[in-house]
């Protein structure tokens, strides 16, 4: 599921982060939020931006079940 998310993000012809040419793929956007939440629903995904993915840490308070993934434009 995380690798279909970032590839909604990405859209990339093709390749791990491709849908191919699938129209309907290629019409959705992502949103984007500013929250880093504690708990999701099972395959549930969020995305956010940060400025510099270095600099990025992982919450210490996330869900036990909760991934994060580095994704560069």
């Amino acid at each position: 599921m995380t690798d279909f998310c970032a590839a909604l993000l990405k859209k990339e012809p093709q390749g791990r982060f491709s849908l191919g040419q699938e129209a309907e793929f290629q019409r959705l956007n992502t949103l984007l939020t500013n929250d880093v939440p504690k708990q999701l629903d099972s395959q549930g995904s969020v995305v956010f931006k940060v400025e510099d993915l270095n600099q990025f840490e992982v919450p210490a308070a996330k869900g036990q079940n909760i991934t994060f993934t580095k994704v560069a434009e």
